[in-house]
């Protein structure tokens, strides 16, 4: 599933593959930074395990950010050798904990202080994290009328303190442990959207079968 082979992939050719991940992922050019990985692996221009290792968690994590998990970050999980697979356990996890909808969890590897993450990686990491808090806020408001405060605590990761100024700013109820969640100006489904949804339920066997 190549997105346009070369596209945005030579950015400048004094930079090696590390250099110009770590340029798009100071300038958020996420999709561009997608676009490089599958370029680079289709040309076979690894070089170092160590750069192979920083390669493969930005590769991962663009897939994360382009919600591609189904089938792109799957299949690129299935190429990897045990020793790669083992330096990138972490952003698996996390592909894993979004996939099997464990919503804490995904948070828990996120912030663990024992997960490695490389400081060059971290803003993506962020983003990851805000991207998938923006995914379960949509869910929420489109899903519920009202939520325990616990659950929804999990949903986003936030303290009862945090999820107090959340709601404030959000222009949510909390009374008696419920948040009541307004549904804002989020649109409905479409039916490719429902249809979407189903397949991922019904194809989630598949997934789990490689973790």
């Amino acid at each position: 599933n190549m997105r346009g082979k070369h596209e945005g992939s030579t950015m400048s050719s004094n930079l090696n593959i590390t250099e110009q991940l770590k340029f798009f992922i100071q300038h958020k050019q996420y999709l561009k930074m997608l676009q490089f990985c599958e370029n680079v692996e289709f040309d076979g221009n690894m070089r170092g395990k160590h750069e192979g290792t920083f390669f493969y968690q930005c590769f991962l994590l663009a897939y994360i950010l382009h919600d591609d998990l189904r089938n792109n970050a799957r299949f690129l999980w299935k190429r990897l050798d045990g020793g790669t697979q083992n330096a990138l356990r972490p952003v698996w996890q996390i592909c894993v904990h979004m996939w099997k909808r464990e919503y804490g969890l995904v948070y828990k590897v996120i912030k663990n202080p024992q997960t490695p993450w490389p400081q060059d990686l971290m803003p993506v990491i962020h983003d990851v994290m805000q991207f998938y808090r923006t995914k379960m806020l949509q869910l929420v408001q489109r899903a519920y009328d009202n939520i325990d405060v616990k659950t929804i605590s999990e949903y986003l990761a936030l303290s009862e303190k945090e999820l107090d100024q959340f709601a404030q700013g959000q222009g949510w109820k909390i009374e008696d442990g419920l948040v009541y969640p307004t549904r804002g100006t989020l649109k409905e489904p479409s039916q490719a959207e429902s249809f979407k949804l189903l397949r991922e339920l019904t194809d989630r066997t598949l997934f789990l079968e490689l973790d």
